[in-house]
C-alpha cells in the first residue's frame, strides 16, 4: 500500500521512472567521483588523512589576505613583445639572467580561448592527467571529469593546498597531444639545444599546469640547470 501511494505521488508531481533512473545514476557517479578524488589525495599526500580533515586543517581557504597582493613590491620589468626585438631581449634580459614579464605573446594562441574548464571538460572528460607522484615516485593521474568535479566541490574547494594538474607528458600521449597545437614557443625562446639529441632522448621540457587558487609548486631549481618560460592563461578561465 505504501509503495502504491508513493508511486501515485511521484506521478502527480511529474517525476517519471526515467528521471528517477537518471537521479540514481547521478548519485552513483558522484560516489565514484568522490572515491576517485579521495584515492588520488591519498596517493599524492599519504601523510595527510582525508577523513580526519588534514587537507583543510590550516583553513587557508578562509584567509582572504593569503592571496592578497596588497603591500607586495613588484619590481620585475614588463615589456611588450611588439616593442622589443629578440636581439634586444637577449641583451637586456637573457645575457644578464634578468627575469621579466612579457605581455602580448599569448593573444593569438588558440589556448587563450580554448583552455577554459568547461571546454576542457568537453574535450578531455576521460583523459587522465598527472596531479602528483606517490611515495614510490610513480605518477598519480586522474580523469579530467573527476578533476572538474574536484574543482567545483564545496568540500574539496576548501583544501589548504589544492590538487593541481602538472603534466609533463601531455604532448606525448594520444589523448592529450592536441594541446601542443594550441600554443607555440615565443620567438625569444626559439633557440633549443635539447632538440639536437632527438625527442626520444631529451628530458621532459614542456608542461601544462592547471589549478585553482592556492595551488602550485614551491620554490625550486629546474633540472639540468635549464631556464624556463611560463605563460599564464588560466586567469581568463573562470571556474
Amino acid at each position: 500500500m505504501a509503495i502504491g501511494e508513493n508511486s501515485q505521488t511521484l506521478e502527480h508531481i511529474g517525476v517519471t521512472d526515467d528521471v528517477i533512473s537518471k537521479t540514481v545514476q547521478s548519485a552513483k557517479s558522484s560516489q565514484r567521483s568522490e572515491r576517485r578524488i579521495r584515492g588520488v589525495k591519498r596517493g599524492v599526500r599519504s601523510e595527510l588523512s582525508v577523513s580526519q580533515g588534514d587537507w583543510t586543517r590550516r583553513g587557508y581557504a578562509n584567509h582572504k589576505e593569503l592571496l592578497s597582493t596588497e603591500g607586495l613590491r613588484d619590481e620585475i620589468p614588463r615589456i611588450k613583445c611588439s616593442e622589443v626585438t629578440p636581439e634586444e631581449f637577449i641583451e637586456r634580459f637573457e645575457a644578464p639572467c634578468q627575469p621579466c614579464v612579457i605581455t602580448g605573446l599569448t593573444e593569438e594562441w588558440a589556448a587563450h580561448h580554448k583552455w577554459t574548464w568547461d571546454k576542457l571538460l568537453a574535450k578531455f572528460p576521460e583523459h587522465k592527467f598527472k596531479v602528483g607522484s606517490d611515495d614510490d615516485g610513480y605518477a598519480v593521474r586522474i580523469k579530467f571529469k573527476y578533476y572538474y568535479e574536484y574543482l567545483h566541490s564545496l568540500e574539496h574547494g576548501k583544501d589548504d593546498s589544492p590538487l593541481y594538474i602538472f603534466d609533463g607528458t601531455f604532448a606525448d600521449r594520444a589523448g592529450s597531444k592536441a594541446l601542443s597545437e594550441d600554443y607555440k614557443a615565443p620567438e625569444y625562446f626559439s633557440e633549443d639545444l635539447f632538440k639536437f639529441v632527438g625527442e626520444k632522448r631529451r628530458p621532459p621540457y614542456r608542461w601544462i599546469v592547471w589549478g585553482p587558487a592556492r595551488s602550485g609548486s614551491s620554490l625550486h631549481i629546474d633540472p639540468l640547470a635549464t631556464s624556463a618560460w611560463n605563460a599564464l592563461l588560466m586567469y581568463a578561465a573562470k571556474p
